[in-house]
């Protein structure tokens, strides 16, 4: 565990083991902990914009599809363990505020994070044909040359100020394993999506202005979604919240965007499940942020 932890930034490996220290719990399984969003989780991420250019993100969070489901109320296990743990922080550096977050206690890596009047980001997890094979490279043989995706959003959003210099800082990294990154600023048509490969195989941008909705001859696209799967391809049959949420969105459209629209289409089912632990709206402009725990115990909720 040593070797892991001496690649992470900073003194970010002192986190983990202070974390093991405190709760009185094996190292190995803090630092476990801390990579399993890397390894799988299923989540929806919007950056929109209304019709004068201002930026809303939200994303919702969804992870816990293992060990076990509770059949008495068909509820995962995890999942419900999990909300027990989120907490929203006001990260601090000199005593003045450096950023906020939403995290799962014992959780040192940044999967939602906002810093005031510069950017916020979201993670999603992506899987490609070589979503193992990276990442067992890496366990057996640590190196610095690659680093994991919540460490390296949590040192965009620490070191870098503006939207562009933090693209810019993510574009140089070599990353574990896939992933998508989502990346809201402060102006108009800030909001991306990056399609990142492990060990540079891939790094693809997709902004508002080229993105949705597309072929639309009433409103020009206002807004990026990204659940699990590759935008230019079709989601799976099984695992469709894309299209859900694009109808909603669509039909609410630039004029009708904003805090409680947005929130509403990630509540709306499919994309609020029973993986779902928590929804966070962002408003990076005016420094807003919030997040609710979420639950989906309706008859027709989906698994995921």
């Amino acid at each position: 565990i040593d070797d892991y932890l001496a690649f992470f930034p900073k003194d970010w490996g002192d986190e983990i083991r202070g974390i093991a220290s405190v709760l009185e719990v094996d190292i190995g399984d803090v630092f476990a902990y801390n990579i399993a969003y890397e390894i799988f989780g299923l989540c929806t991420s919007v950056v929109a914009q209304d019709d004068t250019g201002h930026i809303y993100h939200g994303r919702n969070l969804d992870f816990g599809l293992w060990p076990a489901m509770n059949w008495s109320d068909v509820q995962w296990d995890l999942t419900t363990d999990l909300r027990d743990t989120l907490f929203s922080v006001n990260f601090t550096q000199n005593g003045a505020l450096l950023y906020r977050g939403v995290v799962f206690g014992g959780y040192i890596g940044a999967l939602t994070v906002m810093k005031a009047d510069a950017l916020s980001i979201t993670v999603d997890s992506r899987y490609d044909d070589n979503h193992d094979k990276y990442l067992i490279d890496y366990l057996l043989n640590p190196t610095a040359a690659h680093q994991w995706l919540a460490l390296t959003t949590r040192l965009a959003v620490e070191d870098y100020n503006d939207y562009d210099a933090a693209i810019e800082f993510i574009h140089t990294q070599s990353f574990i394993g896939p992933c998508y990154i989502i990346i809201g600023g402060t102006k108009r048509d800030e909001g991306l999506v990056l399609s990142i490969g492990p060990n540079m195989t891939l790094f693809e941008e997709w902004r508002i202005p080229n993105a949705l909705p597309q072929n639309d001859t009433q409103q020009a696209p206002f807004y990026v979604l990204e659940t699990n799967y590759d935008h230019w391809d079709e989601p799976p049959p099984f695992d469709d919240r894309r299209y859900p949420a694009e109808m909603c969105l669509d039909e609410v459209g630039s004029k009708g965007i904003n805090w409680n629209t947005l929130f509403n289409v990630l509540n709306g089912r499919p994309n609020r499940n029973r993986l779902t632990t928590y929804t966070a709206l962002m408003d990076t402009k005016n420094g807003a942020m919030v997040a609710y725990k979420q639950y989906c115990d309706e008859v027709d909720c989906s698994p995921w």
